[in-house]
């Protein structure tokens, strides 16, 4: 029996089974005999399975020993058979059982991880195991019988004599067949061929021998992982172990590593090559075919011994490992790799290889490195500090690179920064302190670069330097920070300097404007009584030479207003104090506005005034409406001075654009002249402040010469420019272009119901173009006549037409109106005549309108939106017809009797303002008042229509003075109306905000006058 026992003891060592003799030592179980170690115990023992050198393993740090301690005093005999299960680790699990109380114990560990151990536990001498053979035989049957895998026994003549599997389901037939049957007999042939030659192989090599294969079951297609051992009869055991589920998760894992882009293989504890992937193939251009079975060493290119030395210990001691390396290709060439290596403990051992090619990876390392020599090299060279700063989650902060130059300039030497890498920020100037860390904290937390300008103690001197830094969170939670350090003292001292200078500037500007302001004011109060008792003395009777002294006297007053406007904007604009404020505005009312006030000067000197719009134009567009009519009533206003005979037309065109992913509106403004024209050489002298292409001109022609030069200036912040086409004697160009935002209002310009023609009976035939194009473009049809006799016959032929626009110069002085000649060719036509005129001799034209029935006028040259109302009146669509009054200037005003009140500290502009109150409205009753507190004690108890208030007075100004009127019951509500010589920005807003209700600047223009009257005491008192 101990033979026998001693040949299963043979078998045992070769099943993959964990298996030793072990003695109970205290609380540790210590192993006795090296040579019935096997890897599945080393591995329980936390030793890697190759290791062979240590003489004894605890295993007290990974088994349960008071488990097992007390599993073996509990069992009675070995008759009870119990089990004792507890959980080992994550997923093992410990069966435990006694053959009887006094000697030995058998220990079963079954893991998913692990591989099933049987281990002897014997608490006495190894000789008392031997000793009792027949107990031994009995253990090594009940060792076999708790195998997983299947055992089959040969016989020399190749027979079954033995066959266990504790799960049928995994023998071809029930295992009594196997018995007495040779391999032949029972077996497939492929199978049993395979296994007659391995066993062939065995008696050859007389070793063990392993291998592989699969076969179809009732379970399905098994794979099986078979070994051959001979005993000291020369019979044959083989072990054959289920490996389907391991089979499977190798083909599903090795078709995972078949896709990845990563080399990889699997080679033996031999460092032969079992499997490799087509990444790895092609990473070193051998096939598949060329690579399996050969040895690492082909085509690792590392020959230093020690090195590889270096790997296996530590693969030893961790699993696993991870190192950069250089590997070997077919055309002997070598490619930089990085190599991740793991140790599977199946099969004996297995290590598993990734491969990565890091060729460009380490050409892209060599740059960096280069890259970083030349950085270092050109940190030396530039007048700035760089740095590199790291913040640390764990507080460990640090500067990482300080170039020399930094180091200079902070007066550093490099020991300083090794022994604290902090030194260089508590060099900060302990007044900046504060802020320097709240911006650098503010970095931190929201990751965006910083710059801040602070100052730095350089060897006990404070000097200015300015810290750029641009932060990058890194992988691991570390803040990092590059930047640069920029000297800045000279700049500091400089720009104090300057802020000195400046403010010197500063309070000269201030001063200047103010001088300005106080200038304008003392100026345009004296302006203010000669050219309103001016226009007061134009109303008396006068000689002939008197009016024309006069005429030169109003003349030259408003030509000396001109140029104090001009000084004024021009000083604002050196000041910078232009703002444009630009909102949606309706440029058909700004053109039209626009041209209002110069076509009385185009009309006294006899020229023909024209506007061409551009149908279809944008309505709205977003601009400066005072800027912008500024700069056109300057270029018309010089187009008419310098223009003596022909025309002066206002041109506006626009188109569409997208500028910037928005769509715009590029607005053409043109004005041409047939005046005098301009030199070549001459022109670029037009936009110079105080000088005009021929000096002459200023003789002749006055002028400031600011005029073109404050226009030039708004375009330009507009975004545009003035250009200028000119020829002597022929004329003149002026033109811009404003690209800006527009709106499109679709009910603009719609009539409810259509025209069905228009005659346009003028002798002129620019007026009469311009306004049939404008008709053409409302889709009204049009028809042509040059006097009253044309227009008869045409309405003659034409009965249909339902709309006339006559001039006033067509129609004939004669007995019988053109109207009265109009009823008996169609004794049904109802159509309203429509009179156009260009003439200044309002009364005649209202003389005439009475005498031909037209209640409907328009003034050249035609205003669209003019034109249109008139027309929505005659189709209809505006319920109340306007009626043609007396055109006399303040009319409506006759007949009232107001009480008026006026406050003004200046005696002469007093007098001025009660002679115009009392001409324009012969009954109004006047109260004076010459400074804020007298308007107020007047107004305390009397209640007045209207107060005119002037700003600039002794004791109360206007401003307190209506804060205080506004207190007072009466006048709450009563019409307030400033009266001042101020024109600075924000004068009309300081009075509305003080409670005013409007604004009239001095000097006072008359027609302001009766608007602000007719408003307020006529309109507002009406509704």
């Amino acid at each position: 029996m101990k033979g026998h026992h001693t040949e299963e003891i043979n078998y045992l060592n070769h099943i993959p089974l964990g298996y030793a003799v072990l003695t109970l030592n205290a609380e540790a179980l210590v192993c006795t005999e090296r040579n019935q170690l096997f890897d599945s115990a080393l591995r329980l023992l936390g030793h890697v399975p190759w290791d062979k050198n240590a003489e004894k393993y605890s295993a007290n740090v990974d088994l349960p020993i008071p488990l097992i301690l007390e599993a073996m005093s509990l069992s009675p005999s070995i008759s009870d058979h119990w089990k004792n299960i507890a959980k080992l680790g994550s997923s093992d699990f410990v069966e435990l059982s006694s053959s009887d109380q006094k000697n030995q114990y058998s220990l079963q560990i079954y893991s998913p991880k692990i591989e099933t151990l049987v281990l002897i536990l014997q608490p006495i001498s190894r000789s008392h195991l031997l000793e009792e053979s027949s107990k031994n035989d009995e253990l090594t049957l009940s060792l076999i019988s708790a195998l997983p895998d299947i055992i089959f026994k040969f016989d020399r003549d190749l027979r079954f004599i033995f066959c266990h599997s504790q799960n049928p389901d995994l023998l071809i037939r029930p295992a009594n067949e196997f018995l007495g049957k040779q391999i032949v007999d029972v077996l497939p042939p492929p199978l049993a061929n395979l296994l007659l030659s391995k066993i062939e192989e065995l008696h050859t090599i007389g070793d063990v021998i392993q291998f592989e294969y699969t076969i179809p079951l009732d379970i399905g297609q098994s794979w099986f992982e078979a070994r051959l051992v001979k005993t000291n009869k020369n019979e044959i055991i083989c072990i054959v172990r289920d490996v389907t589920d391991k089979k499977k998760s190798e083909l599903e894992y090795f078709s995972i590593l078949e896709a990845t882009q990563d080399g990889f293989w699997l080679n033996d504890l031999n460092g032969v090559i079992l499997d490799v992937n087509t990444a790895y193939s092609q990473m070193v251009g051998y096939s598949k075919k060329e690579i399996i079975g050969e040895r690492v060493e082909k085509f690792d290119a590392i020959d230093d011994r020690k090195l590889v030395e270096e790997r296996i210990q530590r693969l030893h001691k961790f699993g696993s490992d991870r190192f950069e390396s250089l590997h070997r290709r077919k055309d002997g060439s070598c490619i930089d790799v990085e190599v991740s290596i793991n140790y599977l403990p199946y099969a004996g051992g297995r290590l598993i290889v990734f491969v990565r090619d890091i060729t460009e990876r380490k050409k892209l390392e060599q740059v960096i490195r280069a890259s970083k020599s030349q950085y270092e090299e050109l940190t030396k060279q530039i007048p700035v500090g760089v740095y590199t700063f790291r913040s640390s989650k764990n507080g460990n902060h640090r500067f990482e690179f300080a170039s020399e130059r930094l180091l200079e300039l902070l007066a550093l030497d490099k020991p300083d920064l090794i022994l604290d890498p902090l030194y260089p920020l508590k060099l900060v100037y302990k007044k900046d302190k504060k802020v320097f860390d709240r911006i650098v904290s503010q970095s931190i937390s929201n990751g965006k670069p910083f710059t801040i300008e602070t100052r730095f103690l350089v060897e006990g001197y404070a000097r200015w330097f300015r810290v750029d830094a641009i932060p990058s969170l890194q992988a691991n939670g570390d803040q990092l920070w590059n930047g640069v350090l920029t000297d800045i003292t000279d700049r500091k001292h400089t720009e104090e300097l300057l802020l000195y200078t400046s403010s010197q500037a500063e309070a000269a500007s201030r001063a200047k404007s103010e001088f300005l302001a106080n200038m304008s004011h003392e100026i345009r109060t004296p302006l203010n009584g000669i050219i309103g008792f001016q226009d007061m003395l134009a109303g008396t009777t006068l000689s002939q030479e008197q009016i024309h002294y006069l005429e030169n006297a109003n003349t030259s007053a408003h030509s000396l207003l001109s140029v104090i406007n001009d000084i004024l904007d021009f000083s604002k604009i050196e000041a910078g104090k232009i703002v444009l404020e630009e909102v949606f505005t309706d440029i058909y009312q700004l053109i039209e506005e626009s041209v209002d006030i110069v076509k009385f000067s185009a009309l006294k000197k006899d020229l023909d005034l024209l506007i061409r719009i551009q149908p279809n134009i944008p309505q709205l567009v977003k601009i400066d409406p005072t800027r912008v009519k500024q700069v056109l009533v300057n270029l018309l206003g010089n187009a008419i001075k310098f223009t003596e005979v022909g025309e002066v037309r206002l041109d506006v065109k626009f188109d569409i654009e997208r500028i910037a992913q928005k769509q715009v509106t590029k607005i053409e403004f043109s004005i041409t002249d047939t005046g005098i024209g301009i030199a070549s050489e001459k022109q670029k002298l037009l936009f110079r402040p105080f000088s005009q292409a021929d000096t002459s001109t200023t003789r002749t022609f006055g002028g400031s010469g600011l005029g073109l030069v404050i226009s030039q200036s708004f375009v330009n912040q507009m975004g545009s420019s003035i250009d200028l086409k000119s020829e002597p004697k022929k004329g003149s160009r002026f033109s811009f272009t404003l690209a800006k935002e527009f709106k499109v209002l679709d009910h603009y310009f719609l009539f409810s119901k259509p025209f069905k023609g228009a005659l346009v009976v003028d002798s002129n035939k620019k007026h009469s173009r311009i306004l049939i194009e404008r008709l053409d473009a409302w889709s009204i049809p049009t028809f042509l006549g040059t006097n009253s006799d044309e227009a008869l016959e045409v309405l003659t032929m034409r009965p249909e037409i339902d709309l006339v626009f006559i001039d006033f110069d067509t129609i004939k002085e004669s007995d019988i109106s053109f109207y009265e000649k109009l009823k008996q060719i169609h004794p049904r036509f109802e159509t309203e005549l429509v009179m156009t005129y260009n003439s200044t001799n309002t009364v005649k034209v209202y003389e005439k309108s009475q005498k031909e029935k037209i209640s409907h006028l328009l003034m050249k040259p035609i205003k669209i939106l003019e034109l249109y109302l008139t027309l929505k009146n005659i189709n209809g669509e505006i319920l109340t017809k306007p009626k043609i009054t007396n055109p006399v200037l303040g009319s409506s005003l006759k007949s009232l009797k107001p009480n008026i009140l006026i406050v003004e500290d200046v005696s002469v502009n007093m007098l001025l303002m009660k002679g115009i109150l009392t001409k324009l409205i012969p009954n109004v009753m006047i109260t004076e008042a010459t400074d804020g507190e007298q308007a107020i004690l007047k107004t305390s108890d009397k209640s007045f229509d209207l107060i005119f208030m002037d700003i600039q007075m002794p004791n109360k100004d206007g401003y307190e003075a209506t804060k205080e009127i506004r207190k007072i019951s009466l006048h709450q509500k009563t019409p307030i109306v400033a009266l001042t010589a101020g024109v600075l920005k924000g004068e009309k807003e300081k009075c509305i905000e003080a409670g005013m209700n409007d604004y009239l600047s001095k000097p006072i223009d008359r027609k302001d006058l009766v608007s602000k009257l007719e408003t307020f005491l006529v309109y507002e008192k009406t509704e």
